[in-house]
């Protein structure tokens, strides 16, 4: 038997999606493999009706095993922006709260994996990295949001090419305690960082991170990327078989929008399992699939813009025109 330490971080808020996300975990496991499952969270924001809920996924499964660490107050203080909460710095402590082990993997919970990670995990950060992870931006990205990222990017230190999505991550726990990791991310968590504490371990990483295959964490921007805006054709194929590997057994991150709140892309990925968890409401699923149809139906509804009226927007905006002339 295969033991995998998996860690994630949560709150209240995401009791449901953990056990939606473990659920996909465990079902895309090997025969031989075992999940340690550890949830970082602050004790104090968890009552026991949702320590119940989360416990659902080790009762369900002699496949894995689960255990709460309580990080308390921590980071009570960090910058918070963009609604993502404290929890997510939790995995900054990871080489302290776990000295018995070498390596861990990260994961969010707003994820739906495919595939078993047994061999990524023997694989990944073996030569001295210090994480691994995917890359979050896309070179082939043109325009004024792109620019504007890249610059934020080059302020803190980081570049394109190297920076990885802090969603999914292998980290090497045993070079961090070596060489004294967690006081320098420390030193950063008051900071006013965009993207938080993603930004932090790119900064405190830089020059010791692994590059992982999309498959691992094929995010909503890589989704887009490789279907819509005019940089899609060469975003395809330069990353064909990456891409073409994500799709058939990929893990899913959810990085924009939540299948839970709304209407995205692959929501019928994440509702598909929902239902096979332990955690399964016929009455929210029904509430859930009824507002899409209420939504459809009156997006149907809503009359269309006349030729001319779509032409006058077109004019407006190829010419520099503010919005409020479109109408």
């Amino acid at each position: 038997m295969r033991k995998i330490p998996v860690v994630f971080s949560i709150d209240r808020n995401v009791v449901t999606p953990f056990v939606v996300c473990v659920t996909s975990l465990l079902e895309s496991a090997r025969s031989d493999t075992f999940y340690e499952l550890f949830v970082l969270c602050n004790a104090a924001g968890l009552d026991d009706a949702m320590r119940e809920k989360v416990r659902c996924v080790e009762r369900c499964s002699d496949r894995c095993s689960l255990t709460f660490v309580d990080v308390r107050e921590a980071f009570a203080s960090a910058y918070e922006i963009r609604g993502i909460t404290i929890a997510s710095y939790y995995r900054l402590l990871m080489p302290d709260l776990f000295p018995k082990y070498d390596r861990m993997i990260y994961a969010d919970v707003d994820m739906i994996f495919r595939d078993d990670l047994s061999d990524l995990y023997a694989e990944a950060c073996t030569g001295g990295e210090l994480v691994a992870g995917v890359r979050e931006m896309n070179e082939f990205l043109q325009g004024e949001d792109c620019q504007r990222v890249n610059n934020y990017l080059l302020s803190i230190g980081c570049d394109l090419q190297t920076y990885v999505n802090g969603g999914f991550l292998v980290l090497n726990l045993q070079a961090m305690r070596e060489e004294g990791i967690v006081p320098r991310f420390l030193e950063h968590a008051g900071k006013q960082y965009i993207y938080q504490d993603q930004d932090i371990l790119n900064i405190v990483c830089r020059g010791r991170i692994e590059l992982l295959p999309m498959r691992w964490n094929y995010t909503y921007s890589h989704y887009m990327w490789s279907y819509a805006g005019p940089a899609a054709v060469s975003f395809r194929e330069a990353h064909r078989s990456e891409i073409e590997a994500a799709e058939r057994s990929g893990t899913l991150h959810y990085s924009g929008p939540k299948p839970w709140k709304s209407f995205c892309p692959r929501y019928d990925y994440w509702w598909a399992c929902y239902r096979r968890s332990a955690v399964f409401d016929p009455k929210e699923y029904f509430q859930a699939q009824d507002a899409i149809c209420t939504m459809l139906a009156w997006a149907e509804r809503r009359p269309k813009p006349s030729k001319w009226k779509r032409f006058r927007r077109r004019l407006c905006k190829a010419v520099g025109f503010k919005k409020s002339y479109w109408e």
